[in-house]
């Protein structure tokens, strides 16, 4: 298979994950949502959906959920951190 056909197969595999929101016109975003915790770590990916005409809920959803998963990363990182630090004295 030359890379044109197995790249348009690799896209027509993922059209019944999203086919339902084409057809509707419902407004959808897709996020990372984070990553597995099995090897190798890879990207888990979250849609969110909303009512018809209603894209800026959707996207404001979305970024609060991105900030939100931020600052529990940090929150994390920094709970690793110290607890590196304690296990050092």
């Amino acid at each position: 298979m030359s890379g044109v056909a197995e790249y348009l197969n690799e896209r027509l595999r993922n059209i019944d994950n999203t086919s339902h929101v084409n057809v509707t016109g419902n407004p959808s975003v897709t996020i990372n949502a984070g990553f597995s915790s099995g090897q190798p770590h890879l990207p888990v990916g979250m849609m969110m959906i909303g009512r018809r005409f209603e894209d800026a809920v959707v996207l404001r959803l979305a970024h609060a959920y991105e900030r939100l998963r931020n600052a529990v990363a940090q929150y994390c990182d920094m709970e690793a951190r110290l607890r590196s630090a304690m296990i050092r004295r």
